[in-house]
């Protein structure tokens, strides 16, 4: 079927100037997409980063659609300007990454420099602080310890941030808190045993503790004298001079319980009343000598057993040391001996004397003593 000339006319002419609009428009969107990309710029710039994040996706959606009309139409000087619109716009939204990046990470060491100072302000490692204040500077370096580790995690992707300084502030950040724990273990290891001093210095109040009971406390009050011991030396080693003089006066009141607890150990030692040796009338037949019991310089005690009416008693029996003839100046001196102390064994702390003889060889019966030496109680 023939066309008519002048229709195919009309639609030539028609397709041009739709070129020509869509060339126009497309113009038009460069412009707009160049203006656009300009004001992200200056966004950056004056660092309005969410500004300059609005306004690039502004200028990617001018850029595709700028794609739409170039696919229908062959304008290879408009797409050179698309492309590098389009090159513009990525180097953009690199720059704005990196910049919001840089600022956070700013953000983050302002934040751990302002934590640091006020943490500072508040200890001295050279001083021992109250433990209100070492809890606030506990709490501000572990606020300065979070930021920088953020501050790090934020720069690990960026080679224009300087990770090995921050890395440096944050180790020393992390040794001043540690010098604050320190003195907070400290601090708590003296509250602890203040705790159990005056607890066990409590108990002293009672009148009727045991024997076992006051060894207890004794031990305890040792082993808390220890501790202090321990716990002032390193507050010494540290330079808390003040503080090791507390803990100092905290082991004097330790070492005056142990006195007390002595001294009421000492007197459970001595019983209310000294029982007297039994009232016996012995012969030496009556005796029957055991092991023995002890050496003098010229005489020797046994443990020995007397038969009595009312049976057996346990004495200790004491006769001179000789070999062949006992002479007669020693038997006359052993029973001097026997008459003297006989006349003064009523006392307390003397050893009774049960009876004595001169046959067949002069020898003394006493009263028997099972609680030991003299040396063993000075021990």
């Amino acid at each position: 079927m023939d066309t008519d000339p002048l229709d195919d006319e009309r639609a030539t002419v028609e397709a041009a100037l739709d070129r020509e609009r869509s060339r126009r428009k497309a113009v038009t969107t460069i412009d707009q997409a160049r203006d656009t990309l300009s004001a992200v710029g200056d966004a950056l710039d004056a660092g309005r980063y969410d500004d300059a994040q609005q306004r690039l996706a502004e200028a990617n959606e001018r850029i595709d659609d700028l794609d739409n009309r170039l696919e229908d139409h062959d304008f290879d000087t408009l797409e050179e300007a698309q492309a590098t619109l389009r090159s513009t716009c990525e180097d953009y939204a690199q720059r704005v990454d990196s910049e919001r990046q840089h600022e956070q990470v700013t953000a983050r060491l302002d934040d751990a420099k302002t934590a640091y100072q006020r943490a500072d302000k508040l200890f001295d490692p050279d001083a021992m602080a109250s433990p209100d204040t070492l809890a606030k500077a506990t709490k501000h370096y572990r606020d300065a310890e979070e930021a920088y580790e953020t501050a790090v995690a934020k720069a690990a992707d960026s080679d224009e941030i300087d990770t090995e300084s921050i890395a440096d502030e944050l180790d020393a950040v992390e040794k001043r808190r540690q010098a604050v724990e320190a003195q907070q273990r400290l601090r708590a290891s003296l509250e602890r045993l203040d705790e159990r001093l005056s607890s066990t210095i409590e108990r002293l109040d009672d009148a009727n503790l045991d024997r076992a009971t006051l060894e207890a406390i004794r031990n305890d009050l040792e082993d808390t004298s220890q501790r202090l011991s321990t716990i002032a030396t390193k507050a010494t080693g540290e330079g808390y001079t003040a503080f090791a003089e507390t803990i100092a006066d905290r082991r004097e009141d330790c070492e005056t319980a142990l006195e007390r607890v002595q001294q009421r150990l000492d007197a459970l030692r001595k019983p209310p009343t000294i029982p007297a040796g039994p009232d016996l009338s012995l012969k030496y037949e009556d005796i029957e000598t055991g092991e023995v019991a002890g050496r003098g310089g010229d005489a020797d005690v046994y443990r020995a057993i007397a038969t009595t009416d009312d049976g057996e008693v346990t004495i200790a029996l004491k006769e001179p040391r000789f070999a062949g003839t006992l002479h007669t100046d020693v038997v006359d001196r052993f029973l001097d001996e026997a008459e003297m102390w006989d006349q003064l064994d009523a006392h307390d702390h003397i050893v009774d004397v049960v009876d004595w003889g001169s046959s067949p060889l002069p020898w003394i019966a006493l009263e028997y003593m099972d609680g030991g030496t003299l040396a063993d109680r000075l021990d």
